[in-house]
């Protein structure tokens, strides 16, 4: 599911296809890391241009007066120079190696920690130097460092990880801590934009619409998760086909009406009146046995007066965290 919704990009844990892979979850995480880390290092590092300040016995870029007069007052023989070189010592790879020298504490198993000998071998010509999540997050992208995308989510996220001494003793284990109602939101509209058609726009968390007005105050802002909309010819958005909301909450596929909260329900009455939209879509984590039960169910909310005719479907899905 973080894999799925953008959160952190794991594109292979295990040194074989098939293997089971039995480790505590940080580990498994860090192993994406490293693999993510090595794979550029065999693509080759990026390079930069650095600027460097050294005193040499000959004049290499720029001479600098001023500093050699103040650095080799007693030593004539050398000139302060300042030249720029084409290296890997760059702040990108310095994030790597960072991230590299912050997670090696909080690995576990003996596989990990082989992986991770290799990769910091292959940034040894890198400075460590202490970096932030914040200074990797401000780091210059363009084309030239697309490929160092996942690798750079992957120091921000490590380096971004607090290490709250929870437990008894003196050690301290890093934190995983995800906005589940976020990420599981974030799940399902991937889920969405997989299943969408060519005639078919996902939106998230929007469009805002403000549900009443007081005066001249518009009040009750709302904001659904995802919104699906048919598109015209010209491949905009023309009319709106479902709203879904995404509901991080465990759920009891035996009881008729699967323990959905009523407040939920209510919500989705609220979006189905505000957007015109006549069928709406309550998503759940799949719990444990529902495969056996429905997959799907529909509540059926008849309308009054001049809409007598007509009905809201609210329906109830379940999809899985492993898609």
């Amino acid at each position: 599911m973080l894999h799925g919704a953008r959160r952190v990009t794991i594109k292979k844990v295990g040194t074989v296809q098939q293997q089971s892979v039995q480790a505590p979850l940080l580990d498994i995480f860090i192993e994406a890391f490293l693999l993510c880390a090595l794979e550029q290092a065999r693509r080759g590092l990026l390079s930069r241009y650095m600027v460097h300040a050294e005193d040499l016995p000959v004049i290499k870029g720029r001479f600098h007066a001023q500093g050699h007069a103040r650095r080799n007052a007693s030593r004539p023989h050398l000139l302060h120079c300042e030249y720029d070189e084409f290296t890997v010592d760059n702040v990108y790879n310095r994030s790597i190696r960072a991230a590299l020298v912050a997670c090696f504490g909080w690995i576990r198993t003996t596989a990990t920690q082989r992986l991770w000998y290799e990769a910091h071998a292959r940034y040894g010509n890198v400075s460590a130097v202490k970096m932030s999540a914040e200074d990797v997050a401000r780091l210059p992208r363009d084309r030239t460092t697309r490929r160092y995308t996942d690798v750079l989510t992957w120091c921000e996220w490590l380096l971004g990880t607090v290490s709250p001494a929870m437990a008894k003793g003196i050690t301290e284990a890093p934190g995983l801590l995800f906005d589940m109602n976020k990420l599981f939101e974030a799940h399902a509209a991937r889920l969405e934009e997989v299943r969408a058609g060519p005639n078919r726009i996902v939106n998230v968390q929007g469009p805002p619409l403000h549900l009443a007005s007081h005066g001249k105050h518009k009040i009750f802002l709302l904001k659904p998760d995802i919104t699906i909309w048919r598109t015209d010819l010209d491949g905009n958005a023309s009319s709106i086909d479902r709203v879904v909301d995404a509901k991080w909450k465990r759920i009891n596929p035996r009881a008729s009406d699967l323990g959905v909260d009523e407040g939920d329900i209510y919500q989705l009455l609220a979006y189905a009146l505000r957007y015109d939209c006549k069928t709406v879509e309550l998503v759940y984590p799949m719990p444990r046995g529902a495969e056996s039960y429905r997959s799907q169910m529909t509540f059926n909310i008849s309308l009054a007066g001049q809409y007598a005719n007509d009905s809201i479907a609210i329906s109830v899905k379940f999809i899985s965290l492993w898609e």
